[in-house]
């Protein structure tokens, strides 16, 4: 981890940013994010996801594991498609879904399934009117 530091440091100053600023981002004083790039402190994990995916790197760039700062990928998702599948795979009896450790019967998964096309209907309706 002794890359950590530099890597803050060197990010930080590329989006020109200062101490302060990041440390109002992260909920933290200026000297405490100070103390992240001088390698006195630790930043917990979540701290390192976050400004992994602030910085659009890699958390193994971050950490040194990597010399290449390799954005993260977008992934692009179809929202007819996943309903279709979803369905295709329920109906199959391939797929269960659950919520909060819950198993949807049947009547909750046709609900859900229709509310979930109802809301790619008014969604496809408001990118018509844009």
């Amino acid at each position: 981890m002794e890359k950590l530091p530099l890597r803050f440091r060197e990010l930080r100053k590329k989006h020109n940013l200062s101490q302060k600023q990041l440390g109002n981002l992260l909920n933290i004083s200026a000297s405490a994010y100070g103390f992240y790039e001088q390698g006195k402190n630790l930043p917990p994990i979540d701290t390192i996801v976050f400004l992994a995916n602030y910085y659009n790197v890699s958390t193994d760039y971050l950490l040194g594991s990597s010399n290449t700062p390799q954005p993260r990928a977008k992934y692009y998702l179809d929202l007819e498609i996943l309903l279709q599948n979803l369905e295709d795979n329920i109906y199959d009896n391939h797929l269960i879904l659950s919520l909060d450790g819950r198993i949807l019967d049947r009547d909750l998964e046709e609900d859900f399934l229709k509310d979930f096309e109802n809301m790619i209907i008014n969604t496809k309706f408001k990118l018509q009117q844009r």
